[in-house]
């Protein structure tokens, strides 16, 4: 029992000499020549108290010689032994490396030109491929804009269309508000005539239009052309079938007053008009002013002592006539814009087209990229030419690790 016992003691101090032989092993590189005995010396006095494992025993002994090996290499300057085999079978690979690139060296130019010519064919594809794709997203966004374009057009239409009618019907239901005439000679200037009198003016306040229309009465319809040549050329050739007077602003008499001033002075300029009964019988009666005077309401107060009132029988026209010019000027920017989208989707009516030569020209130039793309990579210029590659890569790999090893070695024997 005992001698079993003190075999597995000497076997666990075994193990853990071995275990630290490994060690030694690891770190050999990094130890001096004078450590490096002493710890052999010590493993060996070790060993030798080990007699009874055998097994255990042959295999420190082979390790202690590898030991050995490794200091008389050490002794003798040449630790790095392996590593000039080794360095020597790099250099053998380079050199066979480099006899290989040297007998394709010809095959391997004329595939690099081969190769060089597909990849700028390949290049000014793929750059006509973009060029082509960009156009194409452009087209598609200015067709999306002329379909947004050609909505709004239609609105637009719609609301001219209804702005029209309201114009017609107006019309209709009020002939005696619109002049019209032939001119009188060719190059006529329309600019003469200047139209009725309840078109060329709008109240302030709608307040006062009952009381402007029984002023002005009939005058209302009077029409105000530039002189009395204007009219009386327009009277004698046309036939109207109700009576028409004009108003020269030739024959108004007024040298500060603007025309318009002119002409509403004379139509309106012989009366007052008053808020209330009270003011208007105040003012028509005063000896100062001794004047015609108009309420609200359309009561006409006259100097000589007489008042005229009652039920209401003018036609009111004024309040009309301003919301139909607004309608008229609506209208007129309707159709001026109208025309403007109009215009421009007329420029782009071929835009659909476009598009879609420009979608098959993405595809057929998108497949003869894939094309191109195929032959170069998997032509035989590419393999040869990634193959040449290659191999000069691995020589520089190997040529920067010779060199590595070299100097290593160099200085591990300036140290010893």
């Amino acid at each position: 029992m005992e001698t079993i016992e003190k075999e597995k003691e000497m076997l666990e101090e075994l193990n853990m000499v071995h275990g630290q032989l490994r060690i030694l092993k690891e770190k050999l590189d990094s130890w001096n020549y004078v450590q490096l005995m002493k710890k052999v010396n010590q493993f060996i006095e070790e060993l030798k108290k080990l007699d009874g494992v055998e097994e255990e025993n042959k295999k420190n002994t082979n390790d202690l010689d590898e030991i050995d090996k490794k200091i008389r290499s050490l002794n003798s300057g040449n630790i790095f032994g392996d590593e000039d085999n080794e360095n020597q079978q790099c250099a053998i690979k380079i050199d066979g490396l480099k006899k290989k690139l040297n007998e394709h060296l010809t095959g391997v130019k004329e595939a690099q030109k081969t190769y060089n010519l597909q990849m700028s064919q390949l290049t000014a594809k793929e750059k006509e491929f973009e060029k082509v794709k960009d156009e194409y997203i452009k087209a598609s966004e200015a067709l999306n804009q002329h379909h947004n374009l050609k909505s709004s057009r239609d609105n637009l239409l719609r609301e001219v269309r209804n702005l029209s009618s309201k114009t017609e019907s107006f019309e209709s239901n009020n002939p005696g508000l619109f002049f019209r005439y032939n001119d009188p000679r060719p190059n006529f200037d329309r600019r003469k005539m200047h139209g009725l009198i309840c078109r060329l003016f709008t109240p302030i306040d709608f307040r006062f239009e009952l009381a402007l229309t029984t002023l002005a009465g009939g005058k209302l319809y009077f029409i105000v052309v530039e002189d009395d040549t204007v009219g009386k050329d327009i009277l004698e050739t046309n036939k109207f079938p109700n009576c028409v007077n004009f108003i020269p602003l030739s024959k108004i008499k007024s040298d500060s007053l603007d025309p318009r001033i002119i002409t509403i002075q004379r139509v309106f300029g012989q009366a007052f008009i008053c808020t209330t009964k009270r003011i208007a019988k105040k003012v028509c009666f005063d000896n100062r002013v001794n004047k015609h005077c108009f309420t609200l309401e359309g009561d006409h107060f006259i100097p000589f002592g007489s008042l005229t009132g009652g039920a209401n029988t003018q036609r009111l026209i004024l309040q009309s006539i301003s919301k139909q010019d607004e309608i008229s000027f609506e209208l007129q920017a309707k159709k001026a814009e109208y025309e403007k989208m109009d215009s421009s989707l007329q420029a782009m009516h071929n835009l659909p087209e476009k598009v879609a030569q420009l979608k098959d020209r993405q595809i057929s130039v998108q497949e003869e990229l894939d094309k191109i793309r195929s032959d170069v990579h998997l032509g035989q210029s590419y393999q040869q030419v990634t193959e040449f590659n290659k191999i000069n890569q691995l020589i520089v790999e190997l040529e920067t690790k010779l060199a590595e090893s070299k100097a290593n070695e160099k200085k591990l024997q300036k140290k010893n």
